[in-house]
């Protein structure tokens, strides 16, 4: 009758193949060929989950090839189906010894939200095949699960593995910073920094940063080369590199605005590939054996004055000792690692997450937690970032926002004498908290909402004005933006600020 069936859909006679294979399943449940045929069936008439259902079945009547059971794992995943992959997980491990193939049922699994036995899947595969990509996807699903020590040993075995798998170590690096292991977490971050930005690496991971650039980027990066030459720093290819973005620079739209992003010039496209936005030179920024934070500050009196300051502000001067800043300072000036440049307002940034990792940064936010014990004991460093303005068409600073923290830090490194405004420049701050009902989404909605909040709300302004080596410590939940900003010009006059955030918003005590 199997035979009659074939024949029948070969010759078009749908409706009698159809016929015909039912018979058999109903006399033969276990028969394979003829799930097989009546899921073909399926396919050519668009019946997707009948489909589904068929293969399905086929692979619970014994061995099927893998390109019909990863059909079968593609329609489950395609159609929703949780019931269906879970009964492919408990069919598929006895089915085929295909480590591609039950990796991504394992990652169906996990997508659908068959969570136990998506990990159960990888955790056997793990302990099968020591491969670096099965451990990678088991540390993700653990992290997910809440399992934050499984995850982190399958994620170490991955880098450990894989050294060159940037998203093992990023992913470690966001799960240790979760935890409040902030110098770890940078070692991490910076590995993967290394894979993803290293000169002539192949990763697009992100093809925005790497395929399109500003003028004020370009300028940016000529005029850093240019202060390193002076400083006596040298990277290999630098006069190249130099002449290569001038003439890119060249080649961009005259009537493009200097922080448009647009697509690299054609001309220098294939040239810039493979060392466009990448880090060609990271200055040492060390652990200091001697004090970092200025030994006179009288912390105990800051903590008071913070918690007297309605919901939580203080400003604190001469943060740093010279030795501390000066070597920030360059650190910030003669790195390569300004590759986010998308702000229209003339700012490039960088983070923990790109390569912001000095060992320096990272002892500066342990001071910082020792220094303000009942502030910042109970709330970890979970975020450490910077961003410099390096054009000044447009005095526009970084807009009105609250940030997803407990407590912020900022404070700012450039020298006072680049400042044009001496009585502004700095931070604005309003002293009514956000809604904490107010999510992500809120917060971006637009400036409009959150100006009306403080209107209505009668929150006052707190102006601080800037200055070197200030640090402003404040509530996260505080609406805050940066003045309007004039500096010289000059690539050593760009406006810099190194910001800090600690434990989780809600939190604040």
């Amino acid at each position: 009758m199997y035979q009659d069936a074939v024949r029948a859909f070969r010759q078009g006679r749908v409706a009698e193949a159809v016929r015909f294979a039912c018979e058999i399943g109903e006399r033969q449940p276990d028969y394979q060929p003829a799930q097989l045929l009546l899921a073909e069936i399926a396919a050519r008439q668009g019946r997707r989950e009948a489909q589904r259902d068929h293969l399905v079945n086929a692979l619970g009547a014994g061995r099927i090839d893998g390109p019909a059971a990863a059909h079968a794992v593609k329609l489950v995943g395609d159609t929703g189906d949780a019931a269906g992959i879970r009964r492919l997980l408990a069919i598929l491990p006895q089915r085929t010894n295909e480590v591609g193939l039950l990796v991504q049922a394992a990652l169906t699994a996990l997508r659908l939200g068959a969570t136990d036995e998506g990990v159960a899947l990888l955790r056997s595969l793990a302990a099968k095949v020591d491969h670096p990509q099965i451990h990678y996807n088991l540390g993700t699903a653990l992290k997910n699960a809440g399992d934050l020590a499984g995850a982190e040993a399958a994620l170490r075995r991955a880098a450990t593995l894989a050294p060159d798998l940037a998203e093992a170590h990023h992913n470690l690096g966001n799960l240790l910073l979760d935890q409040g292991r902030a110098g770890e977490a940078a070692t991490h971050y910076a590995a993967a920094s290394h894979v993803r930005r290293r000169v002539g690496s192949e990763t697009r991971w992100n093809p925005d940063l790497f395929e399109k650039t500003t003028k004020a980027k370009l300028r940016h990066d000529i005029d850093q080369v240019g202060f390193m030459r002076q400083q006596g720093v040298d990277f290999d290819g630098m006069d190249a590199l130099e002449a290569l973005y001038a003439e890119a620079l060249e080649a961009m739209p005259a009537d493009l605005g200097a922080t448009e992003p647009a697509p690299l010039p054609a001309a220098t496209r294939d040239r810039m590939a493979a060392v466009y936005n990448r880090m060609h030179y990271v200055h040492p920024a060390e652990r200091m054996d001697a004090p970092i934070v200025n030994p006179e500050i009288d912390w105990a009196r800051i903590e008071r004055d913070y918690a007297a300051n309605g919901p939580g502000w203080i400003v604190i001067d001469d943060f740093l000792t010279e030795p501390a800043l000066d070597a920030l300072w360059r650190y910030c000036q003669l790195s390569t690692f300004w590759f986010n440049f998308y702000y229209r307002n003339g700012y490039l940034g960088t983070s923990i997450e790109a390569g912001f990792t000095a060992p320096l940064l990272i002892q500066i936010g342990e001071a910082l937690r020792t220094s303000m014990p009942a502030l910042l004991a109970p709330h970890p460093l979970r975020k450490v970032w910077s961003f410099k303005k390096c054009d000044y068409s447009t005095p526009a600073a970084v807009g009105l926002h609250a940030d997803f923290a407990a407590v912020n830090s900022n404070f700012w490194i450039t020298p006072d004498s680049a400042n044009l405004e001496p009585t502004g420049a700095g931070l604005e701050i309003w002293d009514k908290e956000a809604p904490l009902d107010w999510d992500f989404a809120a917060f971006n909605a637009g400036k409009e909402k959150s100006r009306d909040f403080l209107r209505e709300s009668g929150a006052k302004r707190i102006d601080v004005p800037y200055r070197r080596n200030r640090m402003i410590v404040f509530n996260s939940n505080l609406f805050h933006e940066s003045g309007p900003v004039t500096f010289k010009p000059g690539y050593e006059n760009h406006r810099i600020n190194v910001t800090m955030l600690f434990g989780q918003r809600g939190s604040q005590g």
